[in-house]
């Protein structure tokens, strides 16, 4: 009784130790020498003690309890991106951020612009073509800050803005969370997908990133979490937060609407279907409802923004800023070298990703993946070690992905079709993104963020006692392992 009570309170503590732990963290920073790593040890001790606490409770329970483990994967997944976020400059390991100026255009100056005028940008240049919700919610973040303690320079308020993406970071893991409850079966083979989000490198590192990414990926999985409700119960409260975490979604970053597709054609589907069969549970006129309801919100939230672009400025639909570096470019490869090999000398001559010079999207999906675009001069040890579990891993989980596509001929798998859709629609995008943009940065993983959880997910429908299944969960706990030593001993 005392821990579901405790559990029920956890998200909001661990937001509030969040903002009251940043004073002290921002103290830590500056130890000299220090280099981030102390605050980066409190994720590994943080772990450390989670893992020998469940181990110590199991025995003394003579049980494995999962739902405790569930909770004690949410504050691991915490600690973990909280020492990250925390050691990290606002400056390092990001994506276009740009200066904190108002003349310029990166993801800081589109928050400055918010924060300082209160309006839109009056260009779409650079970052400024994206739609404004994550820039909007840090500029009301910059501004509650800038009320509690004014007179805070510029450049310290945008100093808190880890706060804001570990929040976002942890809210990811906690969604995660969510969906695993909603079904007994899911709750019971739940925990290779709550692993995967809560220690993938990539989720880890987007914590500690200050652009629209992060935010995306907590919508899009908002988005599988109605999904899946709605489908199994239809309701119009979970139509209207379907619509809202689409909607806001594409309000974030028009990426999300990749997955929109797939959404919009099991709606229209069901709608049909009721009509043919003549649902007396849901009967057309309440599916009609349903599909109305979610349109109404989905297509002003998402495309009042795009519209409003394409009247100031011209700027088409599917718009994105075109890199202008032409030491970035692959256009000089063949199609056979940049997707149909595997460019060993790229593999050879740097474990991290090299913009430049690698051309082969295969080993870059394989070092973005954990590392992003960035090297690092420590925990070397750790990083060879986790790409190499990383190649072993992304195998198995790719012949889980085409198992669960295989059975999905013989026998009808709604929540499966939905997984299976959105990964290939959303890999298909990014093949036509790097074909219509033949950049290094273009054949990035985070454009394929959201295939980790997708896979992690179909291991929800894979027999616990199968070998593919234990591959998955040894491969995914290796990883988690790593990955927290990684993140402890970077730079």
């Amino acid at each position: 009784m005392v821990f579901d009570k405790l559990k029920k309170w956890l998200p909001l503590f661990l937001i509030m130790f969040a903002i009251g732990f940043f004073p002290l963290a921002n103290l830590l920073s500056r130890i000299p020498y220090d280099y981030g790593w102390t605050l980066r040890s409190i994720g590994l001790i943080a772990n450390i003690a989670i893992f020998v606490f469940y181990l110590w409770h199991s025995k003394r329970q003579g049980r494995h309890d999962l739902e405790l483990l569930y909770q004690l994967i949410l504050l691991g997944a915490f600690f973990i991106r909280m020492s990250y976020a925390y050691s990290t400059n606002i400056f390092l390991r990001q994506h276009d951020v740009g200066r904190i100026a108002l003349d310029d255009s990166g993801h800081y100056a589109y928050i400055l612009q918010l924060f300082t005028n209160g309006k839109l940008p009056t260009t779409n240049h650079y970052q400024f073509y994206h739609p404004p919700l994550y820039h909007a919610l840090s500029a009301l973040w910059l501004r509650g800050v800038s009320l509690i303690l004014p007179g805070l320079a510029i450049e310290a308020l945008f100093d808190t803005l880890p706060i804001v993406s570990l929040i976002i970071g942890y809210l990811v893991v906690y969604v995660a969370y969510l969906i695993v409850k909603l079904k007994p079966e899911y709750h019971r083979n739940g925990l290779p997908f709550m692993l995967l989000v809560a220690f993938h490198p990539i989720f880890i590192l987007l914590s500690g990133r200050h652009n629209n990414d992060n935010l995306s990926i907590l919508f899009i999985l908002l988005t599988v979490y109605f999904f899946l409700r709605f489908r199994e119960k239809g309701k119009i409260g979970n139509a209207v937060g379907l619509g809202l975490a689409i909607g806001l979604g594409m309000m974030t970053k028009l990426t999300v609407a990749v997955i929109t597709p797939v959404i919009a054609g099991y709606m229209i589907y069901d709608f049909v279907k009721s009509i043919v069969a003549k649902d007396a549970v849901r009967p057309w006129p309440r599916r009609l409802l349903e599909l109305g309801i979610f349109a109404l919100i989905v297509f002003p939230l998402g495309l009042w923004y795009p519209i409003r672009n394409y009247l100031e400025f011209g700027q088409p639909l599917g718009y994105v800023f075109l890199i202008s570096n032409p030491n970035l470019s692959t256009a000089q490869y063949s199609f056979f070298q940049r997707f149909l090999i595997l460019d060993l000398n790229g593999l050879v001559n740097s474990l991290y990703a090299n913009a430049g010079a690698d051309y082969s999207i295969w080993f870059y999906i394989l070092k973005t993946s954990i590392f992003g675009e960035f090297a690092y001069w420590g925990a070397h040890v750790f990083s060879l070690s986790l790409f190499i579990i990383n190649v072993a891993l992304s195998t198995v989980l790719v012949i889980v992905f085409y198992k669960r596509f295989a059975v999905l001929f013989k026998r009808k798998d709604e929540y499966n079709e939905l997984l299976i859709g959105y990964t290939l629609v959303l890999f298909l995008a990014y093949i036509l993104f790097n074909l219509r943009y033949p950049f290094g940065p273009t054949m990035d993983f985070r454009y394929l963020i959201p295939i980790v959880f997708n896979i992690g997910l179909l291991l929800l429908s894979e027999k616990r006692g199968t070998a593919l299944y234990r591959l998955s969960e040894a491969g995914i706990i290796a990883l988690s392992a790593l990955s927290v030593m990684f993140f402890t001993f970077l730079y």
